[in-house]
């Protein structure tokens, strides 16, 4: 597995026991199926960095997560991106990552589906290459 499929597990696992029904994708796709996590690669995307003061091998890897829940009923899809924040905190973590933001929630179409979307900036810091 790589580095994004290790986040989209460690994700899921934070994740699913709270919210059974959330779909976690560890790459965008048609999504026909909300609510949904999906990670989509931030800009840089991978860029050399220091881990421990080596520079040799170390790569930074950034994503951004979408976070998509129902538009018709915004007041339960931002409860939801409010409670699955902290979740995803403890995720990027046990992975040694870290989360930056989590900017406000727009409506955006998705596969025909009219959604409100959040996303969260996400980091890793890894020695590996994918």
């Amino acid at each position: 597995m790589g580095v994004r499929s290790d986040l989209a597990a460690a994700i899921s696992a934070q994740v699913l026991p709270t919210y059974p029904g959330m779909q976690v994708y560890a790459h965008p796709e048609d999504i026909t199926q909300v609510p949904a996590l999906v990670l989509v690669p931030d800009d840089p995307w991978c860029e050399p960095a220091t881990l421990g003061g080596n520079r040799s091998g170390t790569v930074r890897w950034s994503f951004e997560l979408a976070i998509l829940g129902h538009r018709g009923d915004p007041e339960s899809t931002m409860e939801m991106m409010e409670t699955v924040r902290p979740l995803v905190e403890q995720a990027v973590g046990s992975l040694g990552g870290t989360w930056t933001t989590l900017g406000k929630p727009d409506t955006v179409e998705v596969a025909g589906i009219m959604t409100l979307m959040a996303s969260m900036n996400l980091a890793l810091m890894t020695g590996r290459q994918t």
